[in-house]
């Protein structure tokens, strides 16, 4: 009966672990070698568990590794809980950032005697920060480039009334921002042209189709 009891324990254990996202290992720190491994460790290698069991991290190509988490293992073993990012070359050349956690386990009394490390791979997310820096930095630079422009920019909504008044169109067309913005275009310039002329000009726009008058 106990051990049935002992397999349904390590059957649950082997699911929980299994079911946790990312990667997850268990390596004595004595040996260094992997005593515990789930799911993801297995398919986040390429290897089978039994490949990647008993062995250390060197064994199995994750060396380098081993080698960026030097200092944290270090502070781990003295008890404390570490979390990094990391820059890691998998196997097909191209760079992962994984953001790794660890966390000191003792088995046996006050002294860590197991490491466990938690690693997801973050690359999307770390590249996507990236994209939208670049988005900003460029929406910037053109936000700059409108403003400093010597001709009058406008923007105007579909109803349109006016949502960006540059410092041009302040002093060509007489209205500071404050008293343009909101306002319907028409209540600022454009007055002598008929409602029907401003409704072809706004249907176009509605369209998506680009829109030229002449207007006073």
């Amino acid at each position: 009966e106990r051990m049935q009891e002992r397999s349904q324990h390590e059957a649950l254990l082997r699911a929980v672990v299994d079911a946790i996202p990312g990667v997850l290992a268990y390596q004595d720190t004595a040996s260094r070698r992997f005593l515990l491994v789930n799911r993801g460790m297995s398919e986040w290698m390429g290897l089978p568990p039994s490949a990647i069991l008993g062995r250390t991290p060197a064994e199995i190509g994750f060396g380098s590794v081993a080698e960026k988490l030097t200092p944290h293992t270090q502070r781990v073993l003295a008890g404390h809980i570490e979390r990094t990012e990391i820059t890691h070359h998998v196997r097909n050349g191209q760079p992962s950032v994984l953001d790794v956690t660890l966390v000191p386990v003792a088995t046996k009394g006050a002294e860590v005697d197991g490491i466990v490390s938690f690693c997801r791979d973050i690359t999307r997310i770390r590249q996507s920060e990236l994209a939208q820096r670049a988005v900003e930095k460029k929406n910037r630079l053109l936000a700059t480039m409108v403003e400093q422009s010597n001709d009058a920019i406008h923007a105007r909504d579909l109803d349109g009334r006016v949502t960006y008044w540059n410092a041009a169109a302040e002093s060509i067309l007489g209205f500071s921002a404050d008293e343009a913005l909101g306002q319907p275009l028409r209540a600022l310039h454009m007055r002598d042209l008929s409602d029907e002329a401003i409704d072809v000009v706004m249907q176009r726009i509605r369209s998506g189709k680009v829109a030229a008058l002449e207007a006073q």
